[in-house]
């Protein structure tokens, strides 16, 4: 499991408050995670794009000559435009609600975990919809975007604080996001740093594990020996009404 922050190097983005972040080597790039995953997919995959905001799956599936793929956008507020011909769009529910698939080699949720209420929950039907084995993708804000300053000129129309969103609950450093994995009993493989799109990130490529349904446990890691499978198998200990080392 890669659980990293990417060493600064040419044309990396520093932070502000640099001072206060420089223990923490809070230097960020982008990440082609996502393009190496769509391009590993075996042939025929179902990819599902939680979202599908300008369907960015769809159009890094066509770069990728990846036209194979069964790309199916899902969103509880209905289809956003431009939907290419590479991808079918399917309607929600609502945020927490079962998704109408199941089976999915691939779950895509970009800028997505960081506007729900209860993103434990919503991250349970993700993990619901995969196959065994399958994988999911999420990127959303990192803690990193709370320490840049909101733009005073309201008018400009920039955007650059977490708060400036009003519709942004929390921001979803990699630890979290590794730990919320964890607890729904999935194996957290990638967990790092990055900026995706301009926006200071917290990127995880997560993988289903197991063929029982999803349940989520709260478990803490503490005395756990460090690595993402001493962890999982903690979890299934606690599951099993269990405890490492005793």
């Amino acid at each position: 499991m890669t659980q990293a922050r990417l060493s600064p190097t040419a044309g990396a983005i520093p932070l502000p408050c640099e001072k206060r972040l420089s223990n923490f080597e809070r230097f960020q790039q982008p990440t082609d995670l996502l393009p190496q995953t769509i391009a590993e997919l075996p042939r025929g995959a179902l990819v599902i794009d939680y979202g599908c905001f300008n369907w960015t799956v769809a159009a890094i599936a066509s770069s990728l000559g990846r036209t194979d793929l069964d790309i199916v956008g899902v969103d509880p507020f209905g289809e956003p435009p431009g939907r290419p011909e590479n991808a079918r769009f399917m309607q929600l529910d609502g945020l927490a609600a079962s998704l109408p698939l199941r089976g999915a080699d691939l779950l895509v949720a970009a800028n997505v975990l960081e506007h729900c209420p209860d993103g434990v929950a919503v991250f349970g039907t993700w993990v619901e919809a995969i196959r065994s084995g399958g994988l999911i993708y999420i990127e959303a804000p990192s803690e990193d975007t709370l320490l840049i300053s909101s733009d005073p000129d309201v008018e400009g129309q920039g955007y650059n604080s977490f708060w400036d969103d009003p519709t942004h609950i929390r921001p979803w450093p990699p630890a979290a996001l590794y730990r919320l994995a964890l607890s729904w009993g999935a194996k957290p493989e990638h967990c790092l740093y990055a900026v995706c799109d301009g926006n200071h990130s917290g990127v995880a490529l997560i993988r289903r594990v197991s063929d029982s349904r999803p349940a989520y446990r709260y478990v803490t890691l503490k005395d756990v020996p460090r690595g993402a499978d001493a962890a999982l198998a903690h979890v299934e200990h606690v599951a099993k009404g269990q405890f490492l080392g005793r």
